[in-house]
């Protein structure tokens, strides 16, 4: 909580929702990339985002992320950003009141999830496109770099998706803005009304990759998500691999970089 009093410190310059110091209420969570802390005024709540200098190790962009962040909360898809600092590392948003979605009927989830990804793909799209091959390779470097073993089956997922790659199996589709994370800590219910959070790796890109999320963490039929997306069953079935291999690395670096 020391960093959090410490960021507190500069209160004043958070904006007009800010005209006496907030109540540092609790911490909320956060992992390698960053800590969070819930804050609350008089009248609202919000939170208090701290970035960690591991950040860069998992290509997560701060400008980038502020400027997609800023389009979302106008979409009504993510809460309002308040203040934000790179050089401080520092993000304030609103904290949304509400539960992870837990759909009552699975079925459905699928078409409510596949709309919330198509709303986050009609973000203005701006800057370079994101190479998610590269971005899995630099996680496999790392590792390699760290005398780190991969298990037999992840190095053979990791061949077959280079060689899909290079014979041009993955048809490239729509490039959109993508969230990247579409878990379901992630993804946030309030009065029948889904926002959200998390837009760390928030990047322009294929859209595959986020239905591909939502398949793999959500466990939705991959036809069905494929046919409201409107992707080739190759194309999907190709960014699932992708998805699965990119996120084994991302755990095998975090648990290195939380041990050092």
């Amino acid at each position: 909580m020391r960093e959090a009093r410490a960021a507190l410190a500069r209160w004043a310059d958070w904006g007009p929702a800010f005209s006496a110091p907030p109540r540092l209420v609790r911490e909320l969570g956060g992992g390698l990339s960053n800590r969070s802390f819930l804050l609350e005024t008089v009248d609202a709540r919000f939170v208090l985002r701290l970035a960690s200098p591991h950040a860069a190790w998992f290509g997560i962009d701060r400008q980038r992320e502020h400027k997609i962040l800023a389009d979302a909360a106008a979409a009504g898809i993510a809460p309002p950003v308040h203040y934000h600092s790179v050089e401080h590392g520092i993000l304030i948003s609103s904290y949304v009141d509400g539960r992870p979605y837990a759909p009552h009927a699975p079925a459905a989830a699928g078409d409510a999830l596949v709309t919330l990804a198509q709303r986050i793909h009609a973000l203005p799209t701006e800057g370079p496109v994101e190479d998610y091959y590269a971005h899995a390779e630099r996680y496999r470097q790392r590792l390699e770099a760290a005398a780190i073993t991969l298990p037999p089956a992840l190095v053979a997922l990791g061949e077959q998706v280079r060689a899909e790659q290079a014979c041009g199996s993955d048809k490239p589709d729509r490039i959109r803005v993508c969230h990247r994370d579409l878990n379901r800590e992630n993804i946030i219910e309030r009065d029948g009304h889904l926002y959200v959070v998390d837009w760390e790796y928030a990047t322009r890109g294929a859209t595959a990759f986020d239905f591909a999320a939502l398949i793999a963490e959500w466990d939705l039929p991959c036809a069905h998500v494929g046919r409201l997306a409107g992707l080739e069953p190759a194309v999907l079935e190709h960014a699932l691999r992708l998805y699965r291999y990119t996120c084994a690395l991302w755990y095998r670096l975090s648990d290195n970089t939380a041990r050092s």
